[in-house]
């Protein structure tokens, strides 16, 4: 499967505007998405030096729709998600966790 465009997802991107509030919990299901799914490091972080990873939008919303449903979290939740991740879920039924394909 070739993904035809990339949606970058940056693994701090959520945490900096506070009015999503999103649960701790499906936030750092999403700093592990992002990490197990790094397209490459688009920043370093001044005080760690660490890099800041991005992964495909597309393939994150669709991870977490699931992620929303099995955590049996609030509808809002996942309102929210759809606001901060504008595009497409998945690609074509599918999106890549690691090293496998998973149908959304």
């Amino acid at each position: 499967m070739v993904l035809e465009k990339i949606y970058p997802a940056a693994e701090e991107w959520v945490f900096v505007d506070g009015e999503f509030d999103l649960p701790q919990k499906l936030l750092k299901e999403i700093r592990g998405f992002v990490k197990r799914n790094s397209l490459g490091a688009v920043a370093y972080r001044i005080e760690n030096k660490e890099p800041v990873s991005y992964c495909c939008q597309r393939c994150l919303k669709a991870h977490l729709s699931k992620k929303v449903k099995r955590m049996n979290l609030d509808k809002n939740v996942m309102k929210k998600l759809t606001v901060l991740l504008d595009c497409e879920s998945g690609h074509g039924g599918y999106y890549v966790d690691g090293v496998r394909l998973v149908r959304v």
